[in-house]
């Protein structure tokens, strides 16, 4: 080969070795461009999930303030709920005293002086009035039921 058409060769070579180097660069300058760009949204995204941690975090502590409200109003009503069914034990066992019912059924105050309805420990539907006119096992069961209104203890 002469010296001349090596020439030619190494130019032709070197012609289509620039043309890669220059389509190289063009891909390398695309590539950091696309780049910057993923880099730009990337920033951004982050951005976002540090808002939406920020908005999760006050999320959770609201739903845990809710929830403490509701354990201490769940208390404070379970404390009602106590309370009124001990009242509701203390209306039963009043209901359920003979004196009671009786000066209910008479139509008198049951809760007047003297237990049994009329103004007076002495009236005819108090529990003395009561007791007295029982007789044997009946005035001994009523007594037992009434002690501590007879005795005052």
């Amino acid at each position: 080969m002469s010296v001349a058409q090596e020439l030619r060769t190494v130019q032709a070579n070197l012609e289509t070795r620039t043309l890669e180097l220059s389509q190289a660069r063009e891909s390398i300058t695309a590539l950091e461009a696309s780049a910057v760009t993923a880099q730009t949204t990337i920033d951004a995204q982050a951005a976002q999930l540090a808002e939406q941690a920020t908005a999760i975090s006050g999320h959770a502590s609201a739903v845990q303030a809710l929830t403490d409200g509701h354990t201490a109003a769940t208390a404070d009503l379970t404390a009602r709920v106590t309370a009124l069914e001990a009242e509701n034990a203390g209306l039963q066992t009043k209901l359920q005293n003979p004196a009671f019912t009786l000066a209910s059924a008479k139509g008198e105050d049951p809760n007047a002086s003297g237990g049994g309805g009329e103004a007076g420990a002495d009236g005819e539907g108090s529990l003395l009035a009561q007791y007295a006119k029982l007789t044997g096992a009946a005035k001994t069961k009523f007594f037992r039921e009434n002690k501590a209104a007879l005795t005052g203890k």
